[in-house]
């Protein structure tokens, strides 16, 4: 890996984790020093990265916990206007499925060019 490469990766992991200001708490720094990471004009060293590294891994924990609440995989998660029909891709209110909506926006789209 490159130095660049490593920077960048450390910018989207910045994104990630809500950007300077998280960060900056995260790594208990100012914004000034992070944005100072983001630029090179102060190099990253194994400190940045295993904080940063970490909060990744705490944000990946948590975000995975609130996916297995909220996905609609799991009827558990629906409330009884939202579950399909037992063997119908429609919801029992009759509205359209996610899906369905995403493939009638689509091929609005491809209508149009």
């Amino acid at each position: 890996m490159t130095s660049q490469e490593q920077l960048t990766l450390f910018t989207r992991a910045v994104e990630a984790l809500g950007g300077v200001r998280a960060v900056a708490q995260i790594l208990g720094c100012s914004e000034r020093s992070v944005g100072r990471l983001l630029t090179g004009e102060m190099a990253l060293h194994e400190g940045w990265l295993r904080g940063v590294s970490s909060a990744l891994l705490e944000h990946a924990v948590l975000c995975r916990k609130l996916e297995r609440s909220l996905s609609p995989d799991f009827p558990s998660n629906l409330l009884s206007g939202q579950a399909r029909a037992a063997g119908s891709g429609r919801r029992e209110d009759g509205g359209w499925t996610p899906t369905e909506l995403c493939d009638r926006s689509c091929a609005a789209q491809v209508d149009r060019s």
